[in-house]
């Protein structure tokens, strides 16, 4: 993918996700796949995954993420 393309599909994706409140889903349907997305304080990891993939396993996948990240880096979750 071209590097404008993907600056636009960046925005779009990011615009999707701050529109949406903390009462909405973290799974959002967009063009040919699903985004799953969680937010740490100001900071939202966002995950594109296809029909087959399991939502919440990605879901639960980017929590053990930002876990090892705190474990390695200090203060990771407290400063999200």
């Amino acid at each position: 993918m071209d590097l404008r393309k993907r600056t636009m599909l960046e925005g779009e994706v990011i615009k999707h996700c701050l529109s949406r409140s903390k009462e909405q889903c973290s799974f959002i349907e967009y063009k040919d796949f699903k985004l799953v997305y969680r937010q740490y304080a100001a900071v939202f990891i966002v995950v594109g995954i296809n029909e087959t993939e399991n939502e919440m396993a990605v879901y639960e996948l980017i929590h053990n993420f930002v876990e090892v990240l705190d474990k390695y880096f200090s203060r990771v979750v407290s400063m999200m």
